[in-house]
């Protein structure tokens, strides 16, 4: 039987920054591979990685070529799941600092589509400063109308059947190089080409999640909108979340997650 797998990167991050990802997702019994691309990591990464089962391969990618690792992770991504996409079964990639699993995200599916995820549905991408701005700059003009009624799909966290997902990583990295020199070392080409996959584009099998369903992403919502119970966080109606996302805006729930999870020698 194949395994699963999931996908991060790091640029920079001090190891106890990066220990809650890493040492929750184990917490929940995922039995899969965990694999960290990373640059510029600190003296203890290599056994901390040693330590918790984690394949790490340093990889380099160029700001004026690739954009910033926001965008420059896909790169990495889709060559390691391009060459392995038989290799698994279903395959995850997500940001690395500010996500938690609170439990096996995997199980939650049982279809082989790729799975992405709405941001406040209160929210339109026509409304949010920053997600509009990289819609204008990323998008072709003739889209963006349709995308700025759009709710916010978010490019943080995303899983489906491994073929599928190799699939979608690379038509996003093709979106990111194909976009001039000059905006392509801006932020937001990930994001916003990622709400290009999901609304307009067409090609790739997937279904949309409501927020709070499997991950919640928690910045747009409003810390009234949850709660923490024993180091766990909840909605405000008792659900808990298999990934939480952007819990780091809130600074008594990563201070909490931090106790929680810390990458001791």
């Amino acid at each position: 039987m194949k395994k699963n797998v999931v996908l991060g990167a790091v640029h920079g991050l001090p190891t106890g920054d990066i220990a809650p990802f890493v040492l929750s997702l184990k917490a929940t019994g995922f039995d899969g591979d965990i694999v960290l691309f990373h640059i510029d990591v600190d003296d203890v990464f290599e056994s901390f990685c040693y330590r918790t089962g984690i394949r790490a391969f340093p990889f380099t990618f160029s700001k004026f070529f690739d954009g910033p690792i926001h965008c420059g992770r896909f790169k990495a991504f889709q060559g390691f799941l391009e060459q392995h996409r038989d290799d698994y079964d279903r395959a995850l990639v997500a940001d690395v600092s500010d996500v938690i699993f609170q439990s096996d995200p995997f199980k939650s599916v049982d279809d082989r589509l790729c799975h992405f995820f709405l941001e406040c549905g209160k929210v339109r991408i026509g409304e949010n400063p920053s997600n509009a701005k990289w819609v204008r700059r990323f998008v072709p003009a003739a889209y963006r109308d349709r995308l700025y009624r759009e709710r916010i799909s978010c490019v943080g966290v995303g899983f489906g059947d491994a073929g599928l997902m190799a699939d979608y990583l690379t038509k996003l990295w093709r979106l990111i190089k194909s976009t001039p020199l000059w905006h392509r070392r801006k932020i937001g080409a990930d994001q916003a080409l990622h709400n290009y996959i999901t609304y307009v584009d067409g090609t790739i099998a997937h279904k949309l999640h409501a927020n709070n369903d499997i991950v919640a992403t928690m910045g747009l919502e409003g810390r009234d909108s949850y709660r923490l119970r024993d180091g766990i966080i909840e909605t405000a109606d008792g659900a808990v979340p298999a990934i939480c996302h952007q819990y780091d805006r809130y600074p008594d729930i990563e201070a909490a997650i931090h106790a929680r999870y810390r990458a001791t020698p």
